[in-house]
């Protein structure tokens, strides 16, 4: 940029020493927003708070030569610098995320009246003696046949808990199914779909012990990770982590 209100680089670089002399003990780092922290940019020296407020952008922060720039000037000049150094405040969005906990599901299957109660995420991984429990409590029950279910549909059975505020127990009507059990059913009609998502591991079917099925129903359109559908007449729903639609 051009024009007299600007300073020149030696002028920032000088003043950048001094400020930095004069604040040395009272930045460390992003730990704190309590005192300004300054940034040097690669290109050129440019000096910005972390706390991005006009009242705490100092007038006279670069050089002496914004003794003569009129407030309006120096707020425009202020602007200028927060353009440039902003890709400077990026920071990676693991810094702004909330802290998560272990995940636990709990589980009765209305077929076998097998249950389980189960943290199958913790400390930022799926854990691998819960997702084998999981695997074998979601089978084909009829068959026995076996899958690894989609990690995607237990987030989605779990963040739709958290949503609810429930702390109930998942009842399973359906869940994976083999091609066999799939077409067995489809010829007993009910509106089984020829590629099921159930087929994948990527479906199923629930109601929630301490929520209202419709309840439910919504929370699963609310957060639109894949197909919801409603059955009223039998009471569950119907969640997958496929295309988002609904029925």
């Amino acid at each position: 940029a051009t024009g007299s209100c600007w300073p020149h680089a030696g002028d920032i670089t000088e003043q950048t020493a001094r400020i930095k002399r004069k604040n040395r003990g009272l930045v460390r780092g992003m730990g704190t927003l309590q005192e300004p922290e300054f940034v040097k940019r690669n290109v050129g020296c440019v000096i910005v708070p972390v706390y991005i407020a006009w009242e705490n952008f100092p007038p006279l922060t670069l050089s002496g030569r914004l003794d003569s720039m009129s407030h309006c000037a120096q707020r425009r000049r202020f602007i200028k610098t927060l353009a440039l150094a902003a890709p400077a405040l990026v920071l990676p969005a693991s810094v702004f995320a909330a802290p998560t906990g272990p995940r636990r599901l709990r589980f009765y299957h209305t077929h076998t009246s097998e249950k389980l109660d189960v943290v199958y995420h913790e400390n930022g991984t799926y854990v691998p003696d819960a997702m084998g429990e999981l695997n074998y409590l979601l089978r084909d029950f009829r068959s026995g046949d076996v899958v690894d279910m989609d990690r995607g549909l237990l987030d989605l059975l779990y963040a739709a808990q958290q949503r609810l505020g429930s702390h109930g127990t998942y009842e399973i009507i359906s869940a994976y199914r083999s091609p066999k059990t799939n077409e067995m059913l489809r010829k007993r009609g009910g509106g089984v779909a020829k590629t099921s998502m159930h087929l994948q591991g990527k479906a199923i079917d629930v109601r929630l012990t301490d929520a209202d099925t419709r309840d439910l129903r919504q929370v699963g359109l609310e957060l639109a990770r894949g197909g919801v559908g409603y059955y009223s007449k039998s009471n569950f729903v119907h969640l997958d982590t496929g295309r988002v639609r609904r029925w």
